[in-house]
């Protein structure tokens, strides 16, 4: 009786661990065939996900001297029914054991699904899943989990990162994927690393703050354009800036504790300031963006400090004035930005400041830093225009 493996993921592109990981479980459990079935991907809006022919092109390059791996000539359609598809290439293969390959990040999905048990019994499942996750599994279905591989996952997404950052990865992918990706650019520039960050944002935060994540980077890369900054840079910056805002207290803590940030005694006594460093910090080491102005503009939104860059204060300012805001000043505060953004965010600062001043409120230094810095400039810009 065959032993035949079934591999359904994203493959969104496929490298080397996906491959790595097929040729450990072959041996491990004596697989004759596995077969390779690309997930098709809904025509979604703001999806970062390459065309299924593509796909399929890029499989087909990584799997053409693993001759036990075959393409599987259909493709599984995103929400299939798994059961249904399962059924089929065992009523297809006929007398064979089916081997249900499920990657770390499709484990959880595949136990909310609603026929898992009669999935376990018709397959077994090999996974590398984080071991929490795994043991819970186990626990459930002890007759049907197998135990999983040692091998370390690779993330498809931060892969994706690299390539819009152009940064080296070839390391991750067999030479005839990396060549054929940087021949037709998949996955490059900046507009990749919005979609990257628009889905990790979708992921990470609820419907309001999602929405108001999106009115901010429209506005930001708005304000850009105005000031000659990089609209993309602006609009990345703009939707990330909440990334960590409604994240526990404890998740923060955790954060600074695996990077070494320390708070300083202002910022130990206000939580409420903390996910904008948490978010650049996230930003900086997990996602492994290098973009300074990006990571820096998330973490000065909330808190400004005493030079701020141009870059800097059209997020602060498209934060206060995002399409969603509705307090009094905010049309007055909008028409501002757009005519002299220091001015715009000194009356911000005011306005703060004073609300800080009337609740008995402590004041960062860094606010009063940035106030003094804007007033001083001011004075003297309205000194230069005196003496001409």
């Amino acid at each position: 009786m065959k032993n035949i493996g079934i591999f359904i993921g994203n493959f969104n592109p496929i490298h080397l661990g996906h491959t790595s990981f097929l040729k450990n479980i072959k041996k491990e459990y004596s697989l004759d065939t596995i077969f390779l079935i690309p997930i098709e991907n809904k025509n979604e809006e703001n999806l970062n996900h390459i065309p299924i022919k593509e796909k399929r092109e890029l499989c087909q390059l990584a799997i053409k001297n693993l001759e036990f791996i075959k393409l599987y000539p259909e493709n599984f359609k995103e929400n299939e029914d798994t059961l249904k598809f399962l059924n089929d290439i065992k009523n297809k293969e006929k007398d064979c054991n089916l081997f249900l390959v499920v990657g770390p990040f499709s484990l959880a999905e595949l136990e909310k699904n609603n026929d898992i048990e009669k999935i376990l019994k018709l397959a077994k499942i090999i996974t590398l899943a984080p071991l929490k996750l795994f043991e819970k599994l186990t626990k459930k279905f002890k007759s049907f989990i197998i135990k999983p591989s040692k091998l370390k996952p690779i993330q498809s997404r931060k892969l994706r990162i690299l390539i819009a950052q152009k940064k080296e990865f070839s390391t991750y992918l067999n030479n005839n994927v990396f060549e054929q990706i940087k021949k037709h650019k998949l996955f490059f520039g900046k507009e990749s690393l919005f979609l990257e960050c628009y889905d990790i944002c979708r992921q990470n935060t609820s419907k309001k703050r999602f929405s108001h994540c999106n009115f901010v980077a429209k506005a930001a890369a708005e304000l850009a354009a105005i000031y000659g900054e990089d609209e993309m840079d602006a609009k990345i910056a703009g939707l990330m800036h909440d990334l960590m805002k409604e994240k526990t207290k404890e998740y923060m803590q955790n954060i600074f504790n695996s990077y070494n940030f320390k708070l300083n005694d202002a910022q130990k006594i206000n939580p409420k300031v903390w996910h904008g460093i948490v978010g650049a910090l996230y930003l900086e080491n997990v996602l492994e963006i290098d973009n300074k102005k990006i990571i820096n503009a998330v973490k000065y939104h909330t808190v400004p400090r005493k030079h701020m860059s141009n870059f800097e204060k059209i997020v602060f300012m498209a934060d206060r004035i995002s399409q969603d805001r509705k307090y009094k000043d905010v049309q007055f505060l909008r028409d501002l930005s757009k005519k002299n953004i220091d001015d715009a965010v000194l009356y911000s600062l005011k306005n703060t400041i004073s609300s800080l001043i009337k609740k008995e409120s402590t004041i960062s230094t860094p606010t009063i830093e940035c106030y003094n810095t804007l007033i001083l400039k001011k004075t003297e810009n309205l000194k230069e225009n005196e003496n001409k």
